[in-house]
């Protein structure tokens, strides 16, 4: 009988593997000013979560990170989860992994229409890690639903709060602005005390006392512009408590930041609060009659018979009106 050759007989046995499909990520993270003072829920932390979920599933591969930073999550006018759908618009990630439902948002009826529809119809898997949810296992059902409408209360219950302290706040006559009027600065040991600026009080002074002497807002803004004066937006971007944005476009003085200025009685120690109301995020400005004055809170910058002398010379003379250079300078 003929040998059979060896080269006939032995065939390589190639083993195949089933191609692993891959997920484009978007990883949000969102962190509001109330999450702030929560252990757990810092911007680091929220990316750490959601990293080392990623290097657990091979499969996610996180192609860019979207963060919110002091931002309400009953607001969905986000700019970077505004950014992240126009990437899913435009088909560079197509999943979205967050470290809870929370993150996401904390309006029920619209995180649910982005989880229930808006995620389905566009073909992007949505993962919310310590929720257990994966819209590629389950469509979230009754229990995501919970979650949202217990995320939303929270939000509410937290939002009345705030509201119930600072408006206590306001009536005990403590600073609660974000930042400062100009001239001022928020006391290292108390954050809710004004204490004077040892750079920009003595300049506010001054405009006082050129105004009383005789000056015009001309001749003040000449001054300032011709001394290289930093205006407020500015002045505050330098010393760390204005954003960059904020600042943009606010080289130089203007006469209705002096004008605003001149006609704040701030500056005679007594605080004035109170004078826009918010509600559903539209603000409305309050009459004076409505304002929350507080008498001798802290060190004034003039006194009360010069601030006087500078609204008589004023008279029923209206600032010149620049949306943008008004009410917080």
């Amino acid at each position: 009988m003929a040998r059979k050759s060896r080269k006939q007989t032995d065939t390589a046995v190639v083993e195949t593997r089933p191609a692993v499909k891959t997920y484009d990520v978007g990883a949000y993270v969102r962190l509001s000013a109330v999450d702030k003072k929560k252990k757990g829920d810092s911007i680091e932390n929220q990316q750490a979560i959601i990293a080392a979920y990623c290097a657990e599933h091979p499969e996610l591969i996180i192609r860019e990170i979207y963060i919110d930073n002091g931002l309400s999550g009953q607001s969905f006018e986000r700019p970077a989860f505004q950014r992240m759908l126009a990437d899913f618009e435009s088909g560079k990630i197509n999943t979205c992994i967050s470290k809870d439902l929370s993150r996401l948002g904390r309006n029920a009826i619209d995180t649910g229409f982005y989880i229930e529809k808006y995620f389905p119809t566009h073909g992007i898997r949505y993962i919310a890690i310590n929720d257990k949810y994966d819209s590629a296992v389950e469509n979230g059902g009754i229990m995501v639903s919970l979650q949202n409408m217990m995320n939303e209360t929270y939000a509410l219950e937290t939002g009345r709060k705030i509201h119930k302290t600072k408006q206590l706040n306001i009536k005990n006559g403590c600073f609660v602005g974000a930042r400062p009027p100009y001239g001022y600065l928020k006391s290292r040991e108390d954050s809710y005390r004004l204490v004077p600026d040892p750079y920009a009080a003595p300049i506010v002074s001054r405009m006082f006392d050129m105004i009383t002497s005789g000056g015009s807002v001309s001749d003040v803004h000449a001054w300032l512009n011709a001394n290289g004066v930093l205006p407020p937006l500015r002045y505050h971007y330098s010393i760390g408590i204005a954003s960059e944005k904020m600042a943009h476009g606010n080289e130089n003085w203007c006469k209705t930041m002096i004008y605003t200025i001149l006609k704040n009685q701030i500056y005679t120690g007594d605080m004035i609060q109170g004078k826009f109301r918010t509600h559903s995020y539209d603000e409305k400005r309050l009459p004076k009659s409505e304002w929350v004055v507080t008498p001798d809170t802290h060190e004034p910058l003039v006194s009360s018979e010069v601030f006087e002398k500078v609204q008589k010379l004023f008279g029923n003379e209206k600032s010149p009106r620049n949306p943008g250079n008004g009410e917080n300078i």
